[in-house]
């Protein structure tokens, strides 16, 4: 797999988030804000990503998500499927 430089793999990992975020979000009780420590994130060179949440009903969120590198873009994406509180 491709060696990121710092700038790289952070802009990665900001792309990764926002998609987390955007798929999450509607499902989090009372659309609270969901900080950026309560995900974790471990890319893979292959381009699957594993999501860990970290928040009180995150149990109940199951979270996919991928990631590529398309020239000097990430494109990133997530899906998220929840069970009802």
């Amino acid at each position: 797999g491709e060696i990121l430089s710092a700038q790289l793999e952070a802009r990665l990992y900001f792309s990764l988030k926002e998609a987390v975020y955007k798929a999450v979000h509607p499902h989090v009780h009372a659309h609270r804000v969901i900080s950026w420590q309560e995900v974790e994130l471990r890319p893979e060179p292959s381009g699957a990503v594993r999501v860990k949440l970290l928040f009180d009903d995150s149990a109940r969120v199951d979270v996919t998500a991928s990631w590529r590198r398309v020239g000097g873009f990430f494109l990133s994406s997530a899906a998220c499927h929840a069970s009802e509180p």
